[in-house]
């Protein structure tokens, strides 16, 4: 169960990333201007769904695996929670 947790929150990052590179490609060839609009509308949830996303993810990691965190783990942390 552990492994197919880890690799879809595995999965989730590379979306995320391809996401980014993509919406960078797309401002960089001027043709992004819609994106804007659309991530601006989103943007609260969007938010929301990375937040309950990383916070769960590592809940899941260091309570239920009982993986121990590092020093940077607690730094996120520290700054995702609070979103």
């Amino acid at each position: 169960m552990t492994l197919i947790v880890t690799d879809f929150l595995a999965l989730l990052s590379l979306i995320a990333a391809a996401g980014v590179l993509a919406a960078l490609v797309l401002v960089v060839i001027g043709r992004g201007a819609w994106l804007r609009e659309v991530i601006g509308s989103l943007a609260p949830w969007l938010a929301f769904a990375v937040a309950l996303t990383a916070t769960s993810g590592s809940l899941y990691l260091s309570q239920v695996v009982g993986l121990e965190p590092c020093t940077l783990c607690w730094y996120q942390r520290i700054a995702m929670y609070p979103l």
